[in-house]
């Protein structure tokens, strides 16, 4: 098992490592046009407005997560929550793939959350957990199925909006093939189907608790229009006035769901590669996409390495306490 770990962790670091190096391959940095001049010469007065929105989002996606939580009957308090929110971006940072976050926070509630067995508090995190995730994924899915109806002029698209409508299909064979095995015990052997047991199982548990669903949908289209407007802001900082707004309400969803599957680490390099495509189709320079891609990136890991904070603090280590 261990060397089955090591082997996918290289794997990732190989994909991660391989598209930067394409990505920068294509892209000019010493020309009056390039990456340093770009960051150089950088607006501060959209920038730093709008990092500082970047950082505020943590806030909200706490916010959710408390939400989900005490529907799981775990009453841990708001600032308790919202530590364990910064120190999973933190360890997304330092832990090759994009759960490692996930898996600290549930194990870390487990095992120092007093008063109720560590097995049951373990299932109601993870549960928790997912459905956060779920909802994550929802809120970008939606966004992007809203640029699929206000982009259905743009003929050179047209692939794209058959790739989001085909995970939407997707989407839905897998939730009824869960429905089919609960329901006839019917044994199917479907891709990730585990992950859609695991998400099948969140998705009951939180059934017949339709107001804080929709509370979390709705703090989870905040966070994702958030993170667009931010895009679209760091776009304008550094130059990139030429690209109509919605296009960003096109790709930036698309881009978030591939960069969240586990093939990389912490999506370095499929970001890049995708938002140097994905945007070359409408007319931007790929130097300029990769930026956007660096610069949002880098900003988000500056406001994620203040978990570092909350792990080394002596009441950041204290324990759990409902």
């Amino acid at each position: 098992m261990k060397w089955k770990n090591l082997i996918i962790s290289l794997v990732r670091w190989a994909i991660s490592l391989a598209l930067l190096g394409y990505a920068f391959s294509l892209i000019d940095f010493y020309g009056s046009e390039g990456f340093f001049n770009i960051i150089k010469e950088i607006n501060l007065n959209w920038f730093i407005p709008f990092f500082l929105m970047l950082g505020g989002a943590t806030f909200i996606v706490a916010g959710r997560w408390w939400l989900l939580l005490r529907a799981q009957e775990i009453r841990l308090s708001y600032f308790q929550v919202f530590r364990l929110t910064y120190l999973g971006h933190f360890f997304n940072l330092v832990m090759p793939g994009s759960l490692g976050g996930d898996l600290f926070k549930a194990v870390f509630i487990a095992t120092t959350l007093k008063g109720t067995p560590q097995t049951d508090l373990k299932t109601k995190a993870i549960i928790s957990i997912v459905f956060d995730r779920f909802m994550g994924l929802i809120s970008l899915s939606i966004i992007s199925l809203g640029g699929v109806f206000a982009s259905y002029q743009e003929e050179e698209l047209i692939w794209l909006r058959g790739l989001i409508l085909g995970f939407w299909v997707i989407l839905l064979i897998f939730y009824l093939s869960y429905r089919l095995t609960r329901k006839w015990s019917i044994k199917l052997h479907l891709p990730f189907q585990n992950f859609f047991t695991e998400l099948g199982e969140a998705i009951n548990t939180y059934h017949d608790k339709k107001k804080v669903v929709l509370k979390a949908i709705g703090l989870a289209l905040i966070i994702q229009i958030g993170m667009i407007v931010i895009n679209i802001a760091f776009a304008q900082a550094i130059g990139i006035k030429d690209v109509p707004f919605y296009y960003y309400f096109i790709f930036i969803p698309v881009i978030s769901l591939i960069i969240a599957l586990p093939i990389s680490v912490g999506g370095w390099g499929v970001g890049e590669a995708g938002y140097g495509y994905f945007f070359a189709l409408v007319g931007m320079n790929i130097t300029q996409a990769v930026t956007l891609s660096i610069l949002f990136r880098l900003s988000f890991m500056l406001w994620s390495l203040l978990g570092e904070l909350f792990l080394f603090t002596k009441k950041g280590n204290k324990p759990l306490k409902q």
